[in-house]
């Protein structure tokens, strides 16, 4: 799957979420200025995408919903952290506004991201950074 094939198959709410995803990343960070973001995937994971932002910047963090503020994250933890974020929250909102199936497909691609977070960052140091900004 890829990002374009889950906006088609989601329609509006897909490109609601990609646009929930822009200001969560300007929400998280004040350096975040835009940018671009590639759809990836996993070998072997067909039902599996993530975006990641095609840059080398180093963003500051602040989640004052946990207080998280543990120095700077690369652009790959940055984009993984503040997808799996988009994908939880607006699956939680789609959820409150009675779009269960939808709801469940944003659910389960949170649960995807995270369980393939640490394959994807390749490092244990960037997925405590990842998981430290999601706790």
């Amino acid at each position: 799957m890829t990002f374009e094939t889950f906006i088609h198959q989601h329609e509006m709410l897909g490109i609601s979420f990609e646009a929930y995803l822009y200001r969560m990343a300007d929400r998280f960070s004040a350096n975040y200025q835009g940018g671009y973001w590639k759809s990836k995937s996993l070998e072997g994971c067909h039902d599996f995408f993530y975006l990641e932002l095609d840059d080398d910047t180093l963003y500051t963090i602040s989640n004052d919903q946990n207080d998280y503020d543990n120095g700077p994250m690369d652009s790959k933890v940055y984009s993984l952290s503040i997808f799996a974020y988009a994908l939880n929250t607006f699956g939680y909102h789609l959820y409150n506004q009675g779009k269960i199936d939808a709801s469940e497909d944003f659910f389960r691609m949170y649960q995807l991201v995270f369980a393939n977070a640490l394959v994807i960052l390749g490092d244990e140091e960037k997925h405590a950074q990842f998981y430290w900004f999601l706790d």
